[in-house]
């Protein structure tokens, strides 16, 4: 009983940093997901414009409309690197974080502390949906093929 009583203030720290890391890991997610959301609404209205600029003739195109189309083309790829490389900062960063709850849960032992390791704050999983493992765009008013 006396030990328990000596270990509490170890445990109630210990519970604080746990918690103090887990909103950090929340945070940290939530901004990620946030720049995503933001690319996603900028590859949405890039892909909106080059539709409009295809459906128009190519007869009646100029070099300077061929030449909006394939920079629009080009931002369009830039904007899906940079998602895709959202994509594996946050799969890094889960790694990162199972690694950090090894070590965690290895030093409340040596301590005797109460701790296992708690789910993942997962928001990017609701988010997922393409086959690439990264989030499925939506778009208004596009066709899905």
């Amino acid at each position: 009983l006396q030990a328990d009583e000596e270990n509490e203030p170890n445990q109630s720290w210990f519970n604080l940093v746990l918690e103090k890391n887990r909103l950090d890991r929340y945070e940290s997610e939530l901004m990620i997901i946030a720049q995503e959301l933001e690319l996603q609404d900028t590859q949405c209205r890039l892909q909106q414009e080059l539709r409009r600029r295809m459906a128009i003739e190519d007869t009646r195109k100029s070099a300077e409309d061929r030449q909006a189309e394939e920079e629009l083309l080009s931002e369009i790829t830039r904007t899906v690197e940079r998602r895709d490389a959202l994509v594996s900062l946050l799969d890094e960063q889960r790694l990162r974080e199972q690694d950090e709850d090894r070590d965690l849960e290895s030093l409340s032992r040596g301590y005797e502390l109460h701790w296992s390791p708690g789910q993942s704050l997962a928001l990017w999983d609701q988010l997922e949906g393409s086959e690439s493992g990264g989030p499925r765009v939506d778009c208004p008013g596009a066709t899905s093929g």
